[in-house]
């Protein structure tokens, strides 16, 4: 018999909000349309975290993985979560062609 476990509930950090916000005004700049398909479809895998949220992968970045920091991507963009309690926490979201050396300060408490 197989246990049903109740999805994980999902909690956005202002960082990602205000992130998810600039990628889709530079984004609908050209295409309103496809603006609203990517949002879609972050928001459809973000959702798929709630009952997978192992899916992901640790974070390549050292300091990211000692802090239980994981990563999952859409399209080009890569999202930056943590699994805690019965909770995902979604930290970040950036394109894949961008740094990420100063990722570290992205996980203040306070952010």
């Amino acid at each position: 018999m197989e246990i049903q476990r109740q999805p994980l509930e999902i909690h956005y950090m202002p960082r990602f909000s205000k992130n998810l916000n600039e990628i889709a005004r530079f984004i609908g700049r050209n295409s309103v349309t496809s603006a609203e398909r990517l949002l879609d479809r972050i928001h459809e895998r973000i959702e798929l975290l709630a009952e997978h949220p192992y899916i992901g992968r640790a974070a390549m970045e050292p300091v990211l993985a000692q802090r239980g920091i994981r990563i999952i991507g859409e399209s080009k963009y890569i999202i930056y979560y943590l699994v805690e309690g019965e909770e995902v926490i979604i930290y970040h979201i950036r394109h894949s062609a961008r740094q990420s050396a100063a990722l570290c300060d992205l996980f203040d408490e306070n952010d």
